[in-house]
C-alpha cells in the first residue's frame, strides 16, 4: 500500500500529528525505505499519533521493515482504533475475525467492522457484509449484508460487487435479479475478481438471463482458472468433458480437474476419480479412481462414497471388502443416494458381508425405485413376487417389473423377462390391474403412494 500524502495530511491535521517527522516516514514508505519509515513512525506512534499507530501497525502485520509480528501489529491497532481511525479499526476487526496475535472472536471482529463502516470504510462495509451474510459474531441477515455489501459495491470494491451480485443470483436479501447479478459480477469481473469471473461464466454457459454463450464461458472460466480458482477450473473440465465452447478434450479436462482436485474442490475430485474410473483422457486405473473418490468421500460427497462402495464390492482398485462397500454404500444411501440405496438392498437381501435382513433390503430397494431408479424396481418387484420381506403379490411384482422394462431401450436387464414370467401366472384381470398400475406408478412422485395404494386394497 502507498501512503498518499494527501490522505495523511488531513489525518494529521485532525491528529495533530507532527507533520515533518510523517512526512519523511511516508516519503520513506514511498520509496521502499521500510526500515527508515519504522524509525519514523515508531517515536509518533508512541507519543500518541493516531496515523502513525496505524502505519506502524500495518508495517507490523505484514512484516516490512521490521520482524512480522501479529501482537504487535494488533496491539498498535488497537491504539489507533481506540483514537477513532477507521482503517485500524477494519484492520483489528479482520485480526479478531482470523485469530492473529488473538483467539478468534467474531463477536469483536464485527464490532470493529461496526465502528470503521459507519465511517465510511470500504473495506469494512464489505467486511460488514459478509458478517451480515455468514452470520459470523452477528446473527444472519441477508437484508444487512446486501446493504454495506451495496454501500462499497458502488465504491468500486470488488469483493463486495461479487458478493452482492451472488445475492441478486440467489435473491436472498433482495429481490432475485439475474440483470443485477450480471451487473455486478461484470462490474467485479472487470477488476480481476476471480469469483465473480466465474460466477459470470456460469450464467453465460447456462444461458441464465442471457443468451448462452459457451465462448464467452470459457474465456471467462479461464480467466478465473489462471487465478487459481478451483471452481473455475472445475468448470473448464466440464467445458472439455462436454465439448462447449471448445473441441471435446477428455485430456484437457483431466487436467484442469486435476488443477481443481488438488486444491480440494470435491466436484473436480469426483470427477477425475470418474476419468480414471473410466479411462477417459487418460489410463484406467482403479487404484487412483478409488484414491480420488476417497478424497471426495470423506468430504461427504454422496456419489462418491457410492463408487467407493462399488469399488470396495467389486474388489476394483482396492482389496476386496464387503464391509466396506456396505459401510459407504451405507453412507451414500444416508443422503439419498439411490443407486446405494439399491446395492446395499442388495448385500441386505443377499447378506453379503451384513446380515440378512429382507425387511431393511425392501425399504432400501422403494427408497431407490422411488427415484426412478430401474434396478431397484426390478429388485422390489422379485421381493413383491417372492414374498421376501412383503405379502406375495404378482400384480405388484408384474408392475414393478413392467415399470423397469420401459427404462431398459436396450433389453441388457433382467426386468422384461421377469416380467414376461410373472404375466404368464396372471389372469386376464390380474394382468389389466398389472397394466394400470403401471401407468400410475409412473406418474411423477406416485410410484409409493399409488404401490401402497394397491397392496392395501388387495
Amino acid at each position: 500500500m502507498k501512503l498518499k500524502q494527501s490522505v495523511m495530511l488531513a489525518l494529521c491535521a485532525s491528529m495533530n500529528c507532527a507533520w515533518a517527522g510523517f512526512d519523511q516516514g511516508v516519503a520513506d514508505y514511498n520509496a521502499g525505505d521500510f526500515g527508515a519509515a519504522y524509525e519514523v513512525f515508531l517515536p509518533l506512534a508512541q507519543q500518541g499519533d493516531a496515523a502513525a499507530q496505524y502505519y506502524l501497525a500495518y508495517m507490523l502485520d505484514l512484516g516490512k521493515g521490521v520482524k512480522q509480528s501479529d501482537g504487535q501489529a494488533a496491539f498498535w491497532y488497537g491504539k489507533a482504533a481506540a483514537q477513532g481511525n477507521a482503517s485500524a479499526e477494519n484492520n483489528l476487526g479482520v485480526m479478531y475475525r482470523n485469530g492473529q496475535g488473538m483467539a478468534v472472536d467474531n463477536a469483536k471482529a464485527t464490532a470493529w467492522f461496526q465502528q470503521s463502516a459507519q465511517l465510511g470504510d470500504i473495506q469494512a462495509q464489505s467486511n460488514l457484509g459478509e458478517a451480515y451474510q455468514y452470520g459470523k459474531g452477528i446473527a444472519p441477515d441477508a437484508a444487512q449484508a446486501a446493504y454495506w455489501y451495496g454501500k462499497a459495491a458502488q465504491q468500486g470494491d470488488a469483493n463486495a460487487q461479487f458478493h452482492l451480485g451472488y445475492l441478486y443470483d440467489m435473491g436472498q436479501g433482495v429481490t432475485q435479479s439475474d440483470a443485477q447479478a450480471e451487473s455486478w459480477y461484470a462490474k467485479a469481473a472487470a477488476q480481476g475478481n476471480a469469483p465473480a469471473e466465474n460466477n459470470l461464466g456460469e450464467m453465460y454457459q447456462n444461458g441464465q438471463g442471457m443468451a448462452k454463450d459457451y465462448a464467452q464461458a470459457m474465456a471467462l472460466y479461464l480467466q478465473a482458472a489462471n487465478q487459481g480458482d478451483s471452481m473455475a477450473q472445475d468448470n473448464l473440465g466440464d467445458m472439455y468433458q462436454l465439448g462447449q465452447g471448445v473441441a471435446q478434450d477428455y485430456t484437457q479436462a483431466v487436467a484442469w480437474y486435476r488443477k481443481a482436485a488438488q486444491q480440494g474442490r470435491v466436484q473436480a475430485q469426483f470427477s477425475l476419480g470418474w476419468a480414471y474410473q473410466n479411462g477417459y483422457g487418460l489410463v484406467e486405473n482403479d487404484a487412483e479412481a478409488a484414491r480420488w473418490y476417497r478424497a471426495a468421500a470423506d468430504q461427504g460427497d454422496a456419489a462418491a462414497e457410492f463408487r467407493l462402495g462399488y469399488l470396495y464390492d467389486m474388489g476394483k482398485g482396492v482389496a476386496q471388502s464387503n464391509a466396506n462397500a456396505a459401510d459407504w454404500y451405507a453412507k451414500a444411501a444416508r443422503q439419498g443416494d439411490a443407486f446405494a440405496e439399491n446395492n446395499l438392498g442388495v448385500m441386505n437381501r443377499d447378506a453379503q458381508g451384513i446380515p440378512k435382513n429382507d425387511i431393511q433390503a425392501v425399504a432400501l430397494f422403494r427408497a431407490s425405485a422411488a427415484q426412478g431408479d430401474a434396478h431397484a424396481e426390478d429388485n422390489l418387484g422379485a421381493m413383491y413376487e417372492s414374498g421376501r420381506g412383503v405379502a406375495v403379490n404378482p400384480v405388484i411384482a408384474y408392475a414393478l417389473f413392467n415399470l423397469a422394462a420401459a427404462q431398459d431401450s436396450h433389453g441388457k436387464g433382467d426386468a422384461a423377462a421377469d416380467r414376461e414370467r410373472v404375466a404368464k401366472k396372471l389372469n386376464a384381470a390380474q394382468l389389466t390391474s398389472g397394466q394400470q398400475l403401471t401407468q400410475q406408478m409412473a406418474q411423477p412422485r406416485a410410484l409409493l403412494p399409488a404401490l401402497d395404494h394397491y397392496a392395501n386394497k388387495n
